[in-house]
């Protein structure tokens, strides 16, 4: 059992001797110790297959929608119909109402049924490179190297520190600190790149049959690496990736930043699990993911784009490749999260999807479940639209005394997402029990589900999307000769 030692920045204070990790850098990162070997490992259940519980989940969101029609059209309809007409009313309830409730009842029954296989494959020792993007502050810098020395991996591991505006006294500083902590440590200059370009610089100069890509100061738990290879190993044999867990801590200090990582990282998790199970592309965490160096070349590495882990996740599963998810695999991250983080974060993601299969297409080869959620990121822009405008529309109507859209929504949509929250946090717990964490238990964080409706992260999406649309291109103006001078008038003939 090894354990790793709190950030230098700051000293453990008694919480965290005791195992218990905030959500926000006031607070400093506990003593890590290596998760046991049997945590993982196969349990003797007999979990359904991908196809049954895809079919269980579409069951329960199609009887859940059925309800909602049912209930909503009998006591709500005719009274919205009488101020619009019924055709519009009904598509007020589809919008707002059935199809948000439809959503939220798949992704809950997902999560309940997703049960990941147990690892084949406990001890891996297969070589891996792990590429850090570089980074000029020292203090951070030195936490990536000391966390990744402490690493229980029993096979060899070899670092490359990749741009990152590093001085001659930074990169001697970084080497020997390296050289202290037991690292085989290469730095290369690049600039400032993110995780992708990194990857794709360091890709010429790896060895290694795996290769783990991490962003700049992000923390590695002591088994991290151990697992995700764990899990790479003992996955079907077409998986190209595996994604860690990345656990969010916010910049900002006090309650309302805390709620707001910790709803965050549920929230990830809870997206990372379903897309797993079923295929998708968005299972893939930029923060740390290993692959199979032999996958990334047939790629020519990582597609240059603020999402490039979910297009080359998109471009793994065009090939019938998998990607998986390991969520022990802890890594901690440090970022601002503030009310919209989450909505901007997926309108990023699902625009990358968007943009994969305009430009590929959608394989019918592929699983029904891996297309159904292609096609959930695909319309994720004028799903958020649509939802926006009937919402206004209900506000609306509730100040003319109609308030049958928001009964609907706060009875049908509501209760789902808290019951996700609980069953998120539940799987949280478990997590972080089985690796010697804990987190703070706030009454606030049952209701803080509620601030990853599509009511609230809809408006924060729809802005993401048109910020990162392309400029439309502007036409060159034709050239000014004398004859189109001439019809200005006498001025200029």
């Amino acid at each position: 059992m090894s354990a790793v030692p709190a950030p230098p920045v700051s000293a453990a204070t008694e919480r965290s001797d005791l195992g218990e990790i905030g959500a926000s850098i006031a607070d400093p990162l506990p003593v890590l110790r290596s998760t046991p070997d049997f945590v993982g490992m196969p349990n003797g259940d007999r979990p359904l297959a991908d196809e049954s519980r895809f079919a269980a989940a579409q069951a329960a969101a199609g009887g859940w929608l059925l309800v909602a029609v049912a209930s909503t059209l009998l006591l709500g309809g005719a009274g919205l119909a009488a101020l619009v007409t019924w055709p519009y009313a009904v598509a007020l309830f589809a919008v707002f109402v059935w199809l948000p409730a439809y959503l939220s009842v798949f992704r809950y029954a997902a999560l309940f049924f997703e049960d990941p296989p147990g690892l084949t494959v406990v001890r891996p020792v297969t070589p891996v490179t792990v590429v850090v993007s570089g980074n000029a502050a020292p203090g951070p810098t030195r936490s990536a190297l000391a966390y990744l020395a402490a690493q229980d991996y029993d096979g060899p591991l070899r670092v490359v520190m990749v741009g990152g505006g590093l001085s001659d006294d930074d990169v001697r500083a970084t080497q020997q600190t390296a050289s202290g902590l037991g690292i085989n440590l290469d730095i290369l200059r690049g600039g400032w790149l993110g995780p992708a370009a990194a990857c794709n610089l360091a890709l010429p100069h790896v060895a290694t049959p795996l290769v783990l890509t991490l962003q700049a100061g992000t923390c590695l738990h002591p088994s991290a690496v151990r697992l995700l290879v764990a899990r790479l190993e003992s996955s079907p044999r077409e998986t190209a990736g595996v994604s860690g867990h990345a656990f969010v801590r916010n910049r900002r200090s006090g309650l309302v930043a805390e709620v707001l990582a910790a709803g965050s990282t549920r929230d990830v998790d809870t997206t990372r699990r379903v897309e797993s199970l079923f295929q998708g592309a968005q299972v893939a965490e930029p923060a740390c993911m290993v692959f199979h160096v032999q996958a990334l070349r047939a790629l020519n590495g990582l597609p240059d784009d603020p999402a490039s882990a979910v297009a080359a996740s998109w471009r793994f599963l065009e090939r019938g490749w998998r990607v998986g998810y390991e969520p022990h695999a802890l890594a901690f991250t440090t970022q601002p999260v503030t009310i919209g983080t989450a909505g901007r974060s997926r309108a990023d993601a699902e625009r990358r999807v968007a943009a994969e299969a305009h430009e590929t297409g959608v394989d019918p080869q592929r699983s029904t479940a891996s297309r159904f959620l292609g096609a959930v990121a695909r319309s994720a822009l004028a799903r958020d639209v649509a939802f926006t405008l009937a919402g206004l529309q209900a506000l609306a109507l509730l100040a003319r005394g109609n308030a049958a859209l928001l009964v609907g929504y706060l009875l049908f949509v509501v209760p789902i997402a808290l019951v996700t929250g609980a069953l998120a946090r539940r799987n949280q717990r478990e997590v972080l029990d089985e690796t010697g964490l804990s987190t703070p238990r706030r009454l606030t964080d049952q209701v803080a589900p509620l601030l990853g409706l599509q009511a609230v992260q809809g408006p924060a999406a729809i802005a993401e999307s048109l910020r990162g649309r392309p400029p439309r291109r502007r036409r060159s103006p034709r050239a000014l000769t004398r004859r189109r001078l001439a019809r200005r008038g006498p001025r200029y003939a």
